[in-house]
């Protein structure tokens, strides 16, 4: 939505959800959420921000599991993306 909207998105993980931020002013607001399913978790390391041009900062990991998978996905500032098992 970052690159398509040409504005900068926040991703977040709260209680369990998935959140889509655009700044308006000062303000991060939701203007996107979903729920994960109830036998999958998520955390993340930091809040990277989208922008318009792709980029992505700050760095981060997101971890996602459940009982019987755990993958870490990888945020470049780049814009990369590498997912793995771990």
């Amino acid at each position: 939505d970052a690159i398509r909207m040409n504005r900068s998105v926040k991703f977040c993980i709260e209680n369990n959800r998935v959140l889509l931020k655009e700044k308006i002013g000062t303000v991060w607001v939701s203007f996107m959420a979903f729920e994960l399913d109830k036998d999958v978790s998520a955390t993340i390391n930091a809040l990277p921000v989208f922008t318009g041009i792709g980029t992505v900062a700050p760095l981060c990991s997101i971890y996602v599991w459940n009982e019987h998978y755990r993958y870490k996905i990888s945020l470049s500032s780049a814009g990369r993306v590498k997912v793995e098992e771990v």
